[in-house]
């Protein structure tokens, strides 16, 4: 008995939850990293956020689906935007996401990017537009990162402050000679478009 078992389905069939409208307004969300040097740290600050027509039972007069929207701020002062609508029902996974992060300055989240590339940022702005649509487990969407003013290397601070040594002053240098090359030079951005599908 259990084995084999998907218990959030046998929950679900269990236990009717219906929740007309959830608010949250003045919120935060934190995370941090203490086992890294230095810490790795992301915070959303100023949430304001409603989820509404939570249920997991099937409504006859009214939509099946319910939507959460969010705002807030990410990294001091870039913004979130995020709008979901999904089947909240435990056996379908079914959901459509749009997701906007505007104005995120890189540098302040310089922590998180060094932990997963070899290199820091000092300077730029980024903005990343995502949609994402899931059907039965299927996973359709995109991610379309644009990135502005890019300053990988900068003597002051990589060589005077950092203490880089001449093989990271020359890795970073030549990371910012091709965000130089890649980028939108009148605008001064750098773009792409990565598709999901799975």
């Amino acid at each position: 008995i259990g084995l084999n078992v998907d218990w959030l389905y046998v929950i679900d069939q269990l236990v009717a939850l219906n929740v007309d409208r959830v608010t949250i307004e003045k919120g935060w969300i934190g995370f941090w990293n203490f086992d890294r040097n230095p810490a790795i740290t992301a915070q959303i600050g100023n949430l304001a956020a409603t989820a509404q027509n939570l249920s997991n039972t099937l409504k006859l007069d009214g939509p099946l689906f319910a939507t959460i929207e969010a705002n807030g701020d990410i990294f001091q002062s870039g913004s979130l935007h995020l709008k979901v609508d999904l089947n909240p029902s435990f056996q379908q996974v079914t959901f459509n996401a749009d997701l906007q992060l505007l104005d995120m300055p890189l540098e302040n989240a310089d922590n998180l990017i060094r932990h997963y590339a070899p290199f820091d940022l000092e300077g730029g702005d980024m903005d990343l537009i995502a949609e994402l649509a899931v059907n039965s487990g299927n996973i359709e969407g995109y991610l379309k990162p644009l990135i502005h003013d890019l300053t990988v290397f900068e003597w002051e601070s990589d060589v005077i402050e950092d203490g880089d040594n001449p093989l990271e002053m020359l890795w970073e240098s030549m990371i910012n000679l091709v965000g130089e090359l890649l980028e939108n030079q009148p605008e001064n951005q750098l773009a792409t478009s990565i598709p999901l599908s799975g």
